[in-house]
């Protein structure tokens, strides 16, 4: 694994064998046996690699970006896009403000209710910011878990009318949250959940993917079994964003679960597809 990551990265850098050597200080041969695996580095120049590549020495050795711990899988940078959505679905109530009579409005007011209701709904499932997220995040730490409740599970998985109220409990600061120590863990698996048919096929107006909106993407999830027989199901689908933290740090973050002391069940191989630079996605439909 070392020596084909000094390759990589040596070529990533627009580096020659020699060029690195001579950053290094250091022989040519050298860099040649150490992309060979005849010879390893020593430490320091294991640090020096790591400096010259620009990447970490835990990304150097393993071929995966440094973990940083604690880590917020899914929470949004910021609270502008919940700001937003609460604006947008308070404007039709406001706007009932000083017309008249309770008497005078009420019908008014019902219809106006019924148009903030239709908005969250559009917002929550049918733009391509998952405002649910700022609820449904979770934390990994070096111990254990930190995750939302209600999670997953108790809202059906995916799709359930439960999951509008999770923005708007975000918004007014009502997120609850749990902990569990890996120790009170029995196992983890990766569950991905496809399509009857691949939404990508599908007809959509040009310029537009289905896949935009929050119900046309496949429910991927972190499925937490503990010792006392609880299952808390966690939300990954933030893999899905390409420019996203999560994607960059899933892999590592799956390794770093694997290595506890529990059962972790991939029966997806989805860390091997992950190792060899697919998309989680690839292959989970027929041609």
């Amino acid at each position: 694994m070392l020596a084909k990551n000094i390759i990589k990265y040596r070529k990533k850098n627009n580096l020659t064998q020699t060029q690195l050597a001579e950053e290094l200080k250091i022989a040519r041969q050298s860099i040649s046996k150490w992309e060979t695996g005849e010879n390893l580095p020593s430490i320091d120049n294991l640090i020096l690699l790591s400096e010259i590549l620009n990447i970490s020495l835990d990304e150097l050795i393993t071929g995966s970006p440094y973990l940083p711990l604690p880590f917020d899988f899914g929470k949004p940078k910021s609270r502008k896009a919940l700001i937003i959505l609460g604006v947008m679905a308070s404007l039709p109530l406001l706007s009932f403000i000083g017309l008249g009579s309770i008497e005078e409005v009420a019908g008014d007011f019902f219809r106006l209710l019924l148009v903030s209701a239709l908005m969250i709904v559009l917002s929550v499932y049918g733009f391509p910011f998952d405002f649910k997220r700022y609820y449904n995040y979770w934390r990994i730490e070096k111990t254990g878990l930190v995750y939302a409740t209600p999670h997953l599970r108790s809202l059906g998985i995916s799709g359930s009318l439960d999951e509008l109220i999770l923005p708007l409990k975000a918004l007014f600061g009502q997120r609850k949250t749990r902990r569990i120590n890996y120790q009170d863990i029995q196992s983890m698996e990766l569950i991905l959940v496809p399509f009857r048919s691949n939404p990508t096929l599908g007809w959509s107006p040009r310029g537009y993917t289905p896949r935009l909106q929050q119900l046309m993407r496949e429910s991927f999830y972190l499925k937490v079994v503990t010792k006392n027989g609880d299952e808390i199901y966690l939300e990954l689908r933030q893999y899905y964003m390409k420019d996203s933290k999560e994607r960059e740090l899933f892999l590592p973050i799956i390794l770093f679960f694997k290595r506890k002391n529990f059962d972790f069940i991939d029966q997806g191989q989805i860390i091997e597809k992950l190792r060899s630079g697919k998309n989680v996605l690839e292959g989970i439909y027929a041609d």
